[in-house]
């Protein structure tokens, strides 16, 4: 089965709209460098031709950085510590599907390999020996991955304990994270009270942004409940071993 499948458009909308709504939780060099280019290697890849693809994502030596949470990933500020979130992403993905007639672009693409979003929890001020408090992965598995399909990992990518890279469990269940909806869930931890707040005022990219992230959230829990329906067995070990159709976030195909 060939992997999940998104629209360009939309996802350029994603990276527009959390570009503007999250502008003062993220460091400078964040919305005027790391967010444009993100959204540049996209449209990049959009042009690419069929058959061929790319990864998209943020790298590593130019991380998204949020500006410090000075306390506020506690209400009212009660947190202990200062702390930066780091984010990073790699997603291999290829233009597929119907072509704009106009632009000749690709107007979707598939997953075809990595798609992971990792993030880290770095002590503040960033000093030369950046400590790191705490790291997990948000990813996107295929046909043959074990556990749930959209899963967080946490640590496993170094040899040295609690959790080795020898080690790829526990897989938690999670929601359908985007990079982009990776960011929110990041802001949302690190700013309990501002974060709502920025999320709630209207604006034409936040109402793009709700539309967005609402569609794909009614599908991925819609496709659970029919998983649920239609087959016996336990319900958990069932919910862990369903795999969605590549067409689960497009409009109007068959899901």
């Amino acid at each position: 089965m060939a992997g999940l499948r998104f629209a360009f458009q939309e996802v350029i909308d994603e990276i527009d709209a959390v570009s503007h709504m999250a502008r003062s939780f993220l460091s400078p060099e964040g919305v005027e460098i790391v967010l444009p280019q993100l959204k540049q290697s996209l449209e990049n890849i959009r042009d690419y031709g069929l058959g061929n693809s790319g990864t998209w994502g943020i790298e590593e030596n130019l991380p998204l950085l949020t500006v410090p949470s000075r306390g506020e990933y506690e209400r009212d500020g009660r947190g202990g510590e200062s702390i930066v979130a780091e984010i990073t992403s790699k997603w291999d993905i290829a233009p597929e599907g119907l072509r704009s007639k106009k632009s000749r672009r690709s107007r979707t693409f598939s997953i075809a390999g990595t798609a992971t979003t990792r993030i880290r929890l770095l002590s503040h001020p960033i000093q030369d020996k950046r400590l790191q408090l705490a790291m997990w992965r948000m990813e996107i598995g295929d046909d043959h991955s074990p556990g749930c399909h959209f899963h967080l990992q946490v640590l496993g990518q170094e040899e040295a304990l609690p959790v080795p890279n020898t080690l790829p469990i526990p897989r938690l269940p999670g929601f359908p994270f985007s990079p982009l909806l990776a960011i929110e869930f990041v802001l949302g931890e690190l700013f309990q009270d501002r974060w709502p707040q920025a999320a709630g005022v209207e604006s034409h990219q936040s109402q793009r942004w709700r539309r967005i992230q609402r569609k794909r959230l009614l599908r991925y829990l819609e496709w659970q409940l029919r998983g649920l329906a239609e087959s016996g067995g336990s319900p958990l070990t069932l919910l862990k071993a369903l795999k969605p159709e590549p067409g689960l976030f497009m409009e109007n195909e068959a899901r």
